[in-house]
């Protein structure tokens, strides 16, 4: 499951974030090597691709875009890996709280005490982010194992959802949705009638049971859904 968050104006934005998640489903499913290299490959190439084409492509100079990308395996641990500030959030009985950490100056000066939550949401700099696909010809990518458990709901989200919603609301609304589908328009609706101030994205995926058994699209008995949407004013 991927979330890429486009930057570089409308187009070029539209054309990475495309590019991102273009590459990194074929590669992830076709490439070679364990989970993890396989996840590493296919964002380094993304990474690789955006940056080539924006050095070619005068009207798409400057494009890039965000990814946090969830790789269920039947085989080994679960990966979660991520650039710049899209973001991995896990509801587990009653907990609920991301399992990433922004690549964004907010996010550096929370983590040094410099700011507190609060001023964060509304921080001049809460949008700059230090990482991005397809800015640099290297990038460094954040990858870490997951503990996955039957009963886990994941929700993967651009900046223009937490940004509108703090993590409590976040959490009541993949608890009460009856599904998936459903827990994204809700929050899709929910972030536009805080101001929609951004883009959402939004994707949603509960872990039912866990199974060995071969499923090319269900690899462990996950259901999800995800929706692109721009804000309504």
């Amino acid at each position: 499951m991927v979330v890429a968050d486009g930057l570089g104006g409308h187009r070029g934005g539209e054309v990475a974030s495309k590019m991102a998640v273009g590459t990194l489903g074929k590669l992830c499913r076709e490439g070679e090597g364990d989970a993890q290299t396989r996840l590493l490959t296919a964002i380094h190439r993304a990474n690789a691709e955006i940056y080539k084409l924006a050095s070619r492509d005068r009207t798409l100079k400057g494009m890039g875009t965000t990814v946090v990308a969830m790789l269920l395996c039947q085989q080994g641990p679960s990966l979660v890996a991520h650039v710049g500030d899209s973001r991995l959030y896990r509801l587990r009985g009653e907990e609920f709280g991301p399992l990433t950490e922004d690549h964004s100056v907010v996010a550096l000066l929370l983590r040094g005490g410099a700011i507190s939550p609060d001023e964060a949401r509304d921080h001049p700099k809460r949008n700059q982010i230090l990482r991005a696909l397809g800015v640099a010809v290297d990038v460094d990518v954040e990858i870490a194992p997951l503990d996955v458990r039957a009963g886990d709901a994941y929700l993967l989200c651009s900046d223009g959802l937490y940004g509108m919603l703090p993590d409590p609301d976040l959490k009541a609304l993949c608890e009460r949705a009856p599904d998936p589908h459903t827990a994204v328009a809700w929050m899709i609706d929910a972030a536009n009638q805080a101001g929609g101030l951004d883009n959402v994205t939004a994707m949603v995926s509960r872990i039912h049971a866990l199974t060995s058994r071969p499923h090319a699209q269900d690899p462990q008995g996950s259901e999800p859904a995800s929706q692109r949407i721009a804000p309504s004013r």
